[in-house]
């Protein structure tokens, strides 16, 4: 019986299947991306928050910077991974994928945190 031997693949044969696989959707991704960073901005309201003139609302601007972190911005990096695996695998990425964590809406806040 004859071996059968199975070529190792290499960095740059590994690099070019990824970028060939981000160029065939490289417009849904790109939006995605800007999306996701747009959403992000109110996070960092809570970075500035510590500025004079908002001591009195600074707990209130932690608990509701919290719960958009836990109850939306999380679960929303889950529907990205989604987009990003569906993109990985050669099939067709819609924008909508990203937010494909609703109908799991309870699990993906339950996976963040016990992540």
């Amino acid at each position: 019986m004859a071996e059968i031997t199975v070529p190792l693949p290499d960095v740059g044969e590994c690099y070019g299947h990824a970028w060939r696989q981000m160029l065939r959707v490289f417009l849904e991704l790109l939006i995605i991306t800007v999306v996701l960073l747009l959403l992000s901005m109110p996070l960092a309201g809570f970075e500035t928050a510590d500025a004079e003139g908002f001591a009195p609302f600074l707990f209130l601007i932690f608990l509701i910077t919290l719960a958009y972190l836990v109850l939306f911005y999380r679960p929303l990096e889950y529907g990205v991974a989604y987009a990003s695996l569906r993109a990985a695998r050669g099939e067709s990425v819609e924008i909508s994928d990203m937010f494909s964590f609703f109908p799991n809406y309870p699990n993906a806040v339950l996976a963040h945190i016990l992540v």
